[in-house]
């Protein structure tokens, strides 16, 4: 019979990935409006400085634009950029006429853009006519 401390667990080092199910998607419920377009999930998935950035300039954009605002999110591939060849746009949803909507995104982007744009040199804010 030993006496002493008693015998450690052993644990293993090397941690399994989780199960599917506990990965957690991209958007949650309260993210609605954003219709993500081929690759956009993808893309922010594999940037997610841009996901952050997108949700809090869509928050803003809703200040500007109005509480139900919607998006379209996609992805521009430049073939023939090296420094950024695929680009994340995400498109207000607007059937504002087209002077007063690029009035009102110019103050969006006096206002706030051009402060926060550089956190994230992958995304563009646009508008997208209903």
């Amino acid at each position: 019979m030993r006496c002493g401390a008693p015998r450690a667990k052993r644990v293993d080092a090397s941690p399994s990935p989780p199960p599917v199910a506990a990965v957690v998607p991209i958007f949650s419920r309260a993210q609605k409006g954003y219709e993500l377009r081929e690759g956009a999930e993808a893309f922010l998935q594999e940037h997610p400085d841009v996901r952050a950035l997108m949700l809090e300039a869509g928050a803003k954009l809703r200040e500007y634009f109005g509480a139900e605002t919607e998006f379209a999110v996609e992805v521009f591939r430049d073939p023939e950029s090296f420094e950024a060849p695929n680009m994340l746009f995400l498109g207000v949803k607007t059937s504002l006429e087209v002077e007063e909507a690029h009035a009102i995104l110019e103050r969006f982007n006096d206002a706030w853009w051009y402060d926060n744009a550089n956190k994230a040199k992958l995304l563009n804010v646009s508008l997208e006519y209903a």
